[in-house]
């Protein structure tokens, strides 16, 4: 969430804009954006108007009705034992599998809901980490949902990440209980598990993350990397996994889409000064991505040297294209003044241990005005900052359509979606 300030003379206006990316990840076959405007007064009329265009068009658009905020009791008093509802947790998944007939290569998972921090019981962060992965033993996957602003996020995050599930924040003004029944309805159905992409090691560089634990009806997996031979006619994929039933194995040949004449080198989708568009954005999905595993692999890690290592990388990608990060900060400048991106580095904001990206890149700035990753001048300017619990992520436009997988300009990149894969070249 972005909040702006600034003193405004008695009946004056002020327009606040703020142009950013987002990468919608598909959920129960559909994507959702979610607008959320808190005006913080009475307003007497207040209108959102949204224009959406697609390339690949569209074939079903559903606009939700209005939520209204509210508070909801948590019924705090009580202590919550973390580390002693998971170890119970898992005893009876395990021993409802034990004692039924149930496939060798069917999926269990365990969906943790908590509002508060552990206070009873086994509270060393560390301790229910190490109890929780000995007794999960990498056969069940957990997934766990914080409501409101008393969680412990990072013990949530990292209990996840460390057993092949994923982590939801529900903020106590909005509505739990769809929030929970959408959540339920993406994992009930698993199609696939232990799913991996592999490629030529000859022909791919780069590549982003090729292991995936599972894969749910209705979602999508996405890779983005680089082509080694930019000349390359087509790329072979093969893609094994594994359902309830059997060992499944995907080959395909994908044709690559020669690169357009005046391309760019890489790097290139850096955004460039005053908001002109990226020439690449399969490039910059992939350096999205990359940070953002980056960021996940620096939360899970507990070496000092590794976090380090990993935290470097991350913000120098970060700041190289452009995103606002845990570990860099955007500033309001005055017109005037130059633009040196490198003097953000060392800048850190951590604000979160989420995955909070926010690209900088957009509109051209106001009249004296311009967004950029070097120090905030002295007051008084506007305000402008990014609150950690509201996780908004930058991509805007959506590279890789319903259809399938996609090559360009060297760069590549893939969605494995229902039970299969679909293939189709894009001119991007």
């Amino acid at each position: 969430m972005f909040r702006a300030s600034v003193v405004i003379p008695s009946k004056d206006k002020a327009a606040f804009l703020l142009s950013y990316e987002e990468l919608l990840q598909r959920r129960l076959g559909k994507y959702e954006h979610i607008i959320s405007v808190r005006p913080q007064q009475l307003v007497g009329r207040l209108m959102v108007e949204v224009n959406i265009l697609e390339r690949s068009g569209i074939e079903s658009l559903e606009v939700l009705p209005l939520q209204h905020s509210r508070q909801k009791g948590s019924g705090r008093g009580e202590g919550t034992d973390i580390n002693g509802a998971l170890q119970r947790a898992i005893k009876l998944l395990n021993d409802y599998v034990a004692h039924n007939d149930i496939e060798d290569r069917s999926v269990s998972l365990i969906i943790f809901l908590t509002d508060g921090k552990p206070t009873v019981g086994e509270t060393h962060t560390l301790k229910i980490l190490n109890n929780t992965k000995e007794a999960a033993r990498g056969q069940i996957c957990i997934f766990t949902i914080g409501i409101g602003n008393d969680v412990d996020f990072m013990l949530l995050e990292k209990l996840s990440l460390e057993n092949c599930g994923l982590t939801r924040r529900v903020l106590e003004e909005d509505d739990a209980g769809a929030q929970l029944i959408g959540f339920y309805d993406e994992i009930r159905t698993p199609l696939l598990s232990d799913i991996r992409v592999d490629y030529p090691p000859a022909l791919v560089e780069q590549a982003t993350r090729t292991l995936f634990p599972n894969y749910f009806n209705g979602s999508e997996i996405v890779i983005a990397g680089k082509l080694a031979d930019r000349k390359v006619g087509q790329l072979h994929v093969e893609v094994t996994a594994s359902n309830s039933k059997k060992f499944v194995i995907l080959k395909t040949d994908v044709p690559v889409e020669p690169q357009r004449a005046g391309r760019g080198e890489t790097g290139s989708a850096r955004p460039q000064a005053g908001g002109t568009e990226p020439r690449n954005h399969v490039e910059r999905l992939w350096s999205y991505l990359t940070v953002r595993e980056l960021l996940s692999s620096w939360r899970h890690s507990r070496d000092e040297q590794d976090r380090e290592r990993l935290r470097q990388k991350a913000q120098a990608l970060a700041l190289a294209y452009r995103f606002l990060t845990p570990l860099t900060a955007m500033h309001l400048r005055s017109a005037g003044q130059p633009e040196k991106l490198e003097e953000a580095q060392g800048v850190s904001a951590a604000v979160g241990p989420e995955t909070v990206m926010q690209s900088v890149r957009g509109a051209s700035p106001q009249p004296g005005e311009q967004m950029c990753g070097a120090p905030a001048l002295p007051s008084p300017r506007p305000r402008l900052s990014l609150t950690a619990g509201d996780h908004v992520v930058p991509w805007r436009h959506r590279v890789c359509t319903p259809s399938g997988l996609c090559g360009c300009k060297g760069w590549i990149c893939r969605e494995i979606w229902k039970r299969g894969i679909c293939l189709r070249n894009v001119a991007r």
